[in-house]
């Protein structure tokens, strides 16, 4: 199944992977434009230290889109969606992508339906079965005491493998071969099993995905 701007916009904000873990998110949007010129098959292509400059660039100025959304935006960027590519790719056309995505009537259109559908809910009238369950809520949260973000537990390492599979689920076969070349490089075995596992999924027919 194709990854869709819904799904993208409800992925994770880069910001916020920023904070959990720099290295490990660079590395992810090095392996994303590395596989986006690879598929193109530019004859001015990026090497490793633009393609590291460009991935802390985009993250630094597009912290607020979500990892998957630039996902989405590579993907529908080398379709021809955000201009004609000239045989070229750097941070300065990746920049240009990004910023012609926030401003498409597409995600513009979503947000809108996403806003009119929660002005419809606040004024969705309160019926007794609702009181009842408000109430019932209010006194369950009333019993459990609040934790500060102090106390709260972070990320483990559990987490972390979750939200990558995810991940990994919506990458094309290019991009999954790539995760898997780059976590041999850096030792990361979880990296390659859990990418071996869906591309074998895919070879096997558990798994069916439009990209190459």
């Amino acid at each position: 199944m194709s990854l869709t701007m819904a799904q993208a916009i409800g992925g994770t904000q880069v910001s916020r992977l920023k904070k959990q873990d720099e290295d490990m998110l660079l590395m992810c949007m090095g392996i994303l434009i590395a596989s986006l010129c690879e598929s193109l098959n530019l004859s001015k292509a990026m090497n490793t230290l633009q393609t590291y400059e460009a991935a802390c660039l985009l993250v630094g100025k597009f912290w607020q889109l979500k990892l998957e959304e630039f996902v989405f935006i590579f993907r529908e960027g080398k379709t021809g969606r955000y201009g004609q590519i000239f045989n070229r790719m750097d941070v300065q056309v990746l920049s240009d992508w990004c910023e012609k995505y926030l401003s498409s009537e597409s995600r513009a259109e979503y947000f809108e339906r996403k806003n009119s559908q929660y002005k419809t809910s606040e004024k969705e009238p309160i019926t007794l079965e609702m009181a009842q369950r408000l109430s019932t809520y209010f006194k369950h949260v009333e019993a459990k005491p609040v934790k500060t973000p102090l106390e709260a537990k972070p990320p483990t390492y559990e987490d972390w493998v979750k939200d990558f599979t995810a991940n990994a689920e919506q990458f094309t076969i290019s991009e999954l071969r790539a995760w898997r070349k780059e976590g041999e490089k850096q030792g990361r075995k979880d990296i390659v099993e859990i990418t071996e596992r869906i591309l074998n999924d895919y070879e096997t027919g558990k798994r069916t995905y439009p990209g190459t």
